[in-house]
């Protein structure tokens, strides 16, 4: 064979006659070439050979190539090679180390083939370097170890999977956190442990990376080794081949679940700091509202009052009895508004100040009870109340203050009615998707014009005279303040002589599950 020392015993072969236009084609090829006969002595070598490995040509022809392998070439060859090409004649790309003239070891792939028959038989093989490759190659494993060993230890979960999901590797953290061991895992695809719902969100996502946008961030729930529920925050990373298509995903997941847990604080206290802020404002408010009724509304009554006590002194100086009657009356009125005043003031602040007593409230039964409490005035009005609340409605509230919302918009629908019309009143609920519950009061009233909507619901704001209608103009303002305090809004839309319809908004979170049942709710929407 080309690359090994005859056995002892073995009788040499004569050499092959070559021709000297052989032997120059040998020696001039740009590749490293020898030929060998039939023992395995070198009869020609190319000058690339002699170059690469460092000897002269006289230092090599004659000898066995066996020689200039290492101890493991020569085993190889003599164990694997040479029953190989001796029965095929052919070999391909076949790993070898030469050993150079200074020692050191050079790393090829040799392709041979058998020239000739009998005594002309002779082995012509080429060699490759393959040295650089290879040291390319060993670096990469190398790197591929250090990488390895780095991220095993990196306190983040780290998987590595190619684009169906077969995973490649995961650090000890991983493990760790899933209770597995690698040799579980490595070689499965990783959507199989997920739900199909979840399986195919995360293919979508490696679908949807380019080389353009090859990061995802997404967070997911999964269960701890220790049955522990937790978020994990995951970046995952495509690496893409020379034609565009992925071929490895590189995901790191940090467990986000105390982070979350903070964040969630944090915006619960912002969210406190903010209700906190709403309430200080609307104290100002009340406090700015409360000069102005005192520098306004009740110093009106009381200037009347210091007025016609004078006119009443003088009255009485002069002995009129009817005068003295009149500025009695109007002293007394003047009292009476002023008392009335300070006791819907009461209302207003208490609305404002007192603690909410929630408790579970049938709206179908608290609307009857506030009809059937109002029942004088509708009657007297005669007006007609269709009530349209579906019995399986119920909120979460106050029962004093929720009540004297209704009864106070039921009230001024009854008051604020057009003369010579049929009084009609609807009290309805209905849901919304996105707003919660709606308990509307519509009536066929007077109406108003659309820009005083704000101004009606401050208190003692009125857009009609006394005298036309009672009352201090108060109610609506309480109403505003319970609905607020609640977390609820009051709105409203109105024309003029056509009528107003004023909506109580609940949200979702005041809103009890219809499937629950609402007699037991009865007892607590009744005084």
């Amino acid at each position: 064979m080309l690359d090994v020392l005859p056995q002892s015993g073995h009788r040499p072969r004569l050499a092959p006659v070559v021709s000297d236009e052989w032997r120059e084609i040998v020696r001039q090829s740009p590749a490293m070439m020898h030929s060998v006969d039939g023992c395995g002595r070198l009869i020609e070598v190319s000058d690339e050979w002699l170059r690469v490995l460092g000897y002269r040509r006289d230092e090599v022809i004659g000898r066995f190539s066996g020689e200039f392998l290492t101890d493991a070439s020569r085993i190889y060859s003599h164990e694997v090679l040479f029953p190989t090409f001796s029965r095929t004649g052919v070999l391909k790309q076949q790993p070898q180390e030469f050993r150079r003239k200074d020692g050191s070891v050079l790393e090829v792939e040799i392709s041979a083939t058998m020239q000739g028959e009998g005594s002309n038989a002779r082995c012509l093989a080429i060699l490759a370097d393959v040295s650089a490759r290879n040291n390319a190659q060993r670096r990469v494993v190398e790197q591929e170890r250090l990488n390895r060993e780095t991220l095993a230890y990196v306190p983040e979960l780290i998987i590595r999977a190619l684009p169906d999901t077969t995973v490649v590797f995961v650090n000890r953290k991983y493990c760790e956190f899933f209770g597995i061991a690698e040799t579980e895992i490595v070689g499965r695809r990783a959507t199989d442990a997920l739900s199909p719902e979840l399986a195919r969100e995360v293919l979508d996502l490696i679908a949807a990376m380019t080389p353009e946008n090859p990061l995802t961030m997404h967070e997911n729930q999964q269960l701890r080794s220790d049955g522990a529920l937790r978020w994990l925050a995951w970046t995952d990373r495509a690496i893409f081949g020379p034609d565009g298509r992925v071929i490895e995903i590189f995901s790191v997941g940090r467990d986000n679940t105390e982070a979350r847990a903070l964040s969630d604080n944090i915006r619960r206290q912002h969210q406190k700091l903010a209700a906190l802020y709403r309430e200080l404002s609307q104290a100002h408010e009340n406090l700015s509202q409360f000069s102005r009724i005192l520098s306004h509304d009740l110093r009106e009554p009381l200037r009347k009052l210091v007025g016609y006590s004078d006119m009443l002194r003088e009255t009485l100086d002069g002995d009129d009895p009817e005068e003295i009657e009149q500025a009695a009356g109007v002293i007394q009125n003047a009292a009476a508004r002023a008392e009335t005043m300070i006791t819907d003031l009461l209302h207003y602040f208490r609305a404002s100040d007192a603690e909410l007593q929630r408790v579970p409230i049938s709206l179908a039964t608290l609307v009857d009870d506030v009809v059937r409490d109002l029942s004088a005035d509708i009657e007297a009005a005669g007006a007609t109340v269709e009530v349209a609340v579906d019995p399986a409605h119920a909120v979460s509230g106050d029962m004093v203050q929720v009540r004297q919302i209704l009864q106070n918009l039921l009230a001024n629908a009854v008051k604020y009615r057009k003369p010579g019309r049929p009084v009609e009143i609807r009290v309805s609920t209905s849901e919304h998707r996105r707003r919660g519950l709606s308990l509307d009061v519509a009536d066929n009233g007077i109406g108003f014009d659309m820009q005083y909507q704000r101004r009606i619901f401050e208190p003692f704001r009125r857009l009609h005279s006394r005298d036309e209608y009672a009352g201090t103009g108060i109610g609506l303002a309480i109403c505003a303040t319970a609905a607020r305090r609640h977390g609820w809004t009051i709105e409203v839309e109105s024309r003029v002589d056509e009528g107003s319809t004023f909506s109580l908004v609940i949200p979702r979170g005041s809103v009890l599950c219809p499937t629950r049942s609402t007699r037991s709710l009865e007892a607590t929407a009744r005084p």
